[in-house]
């Protein structure tokens, strides 16, 4: 301690108080550790993450407005009303027919539907 103080110039009480401060800290940076359960995060969700799990939703699952109103408090603890969900199914259908209307499927002679259009 005393070789410490010297090379920083310090008194050795001081060396003592960040030594103790150190301590501390790698004390409860285990502490907060052992209070967390396994397999507990936190977990940042975005307008954009929201909007993609609603999109998602209604076009890999016949899901409704109401059924996504339903569904994203429990998937994020948190919900969206009817409007702003219809908002974004109407701005992504949007951007889908403008992308559709680019692509040239002239070249393809065969399909082969999934059973859930039929």
């Amino acid at each position: 301690m005393a070789a410490l103080a010297r090379e920083f110039g310090v008194h050795r009480q001081k060396i003592y108080d960040v030594r103790q401060q150190a301590e501390d800290a790698i004390a409860a940076a285990f502490a907060a550790r052992d209070e967390v359960q396994a397999g507990t995060f936190t977990l940042r969700v975005s307008e954009a993450d929201i909007a993609r799990t609603v999109i998602a939703m209604r076009v890999a699952t016949p899901s409704s407005i109401r059924d996504e109103v339903a569904l994203l408090p429990i998937i994020y603890g948190t919900g969206w009303s009817y409007g702003k969900i219809q908002a974004v199914l109407v701005d992504a259908e949007r951007r889908a027919a403008t992308h559709n209307r680019q692509v040239d499927l002239s070249p393809v002679s065969h399909v082969a539907l999934d059973e859930m259009f039929n």
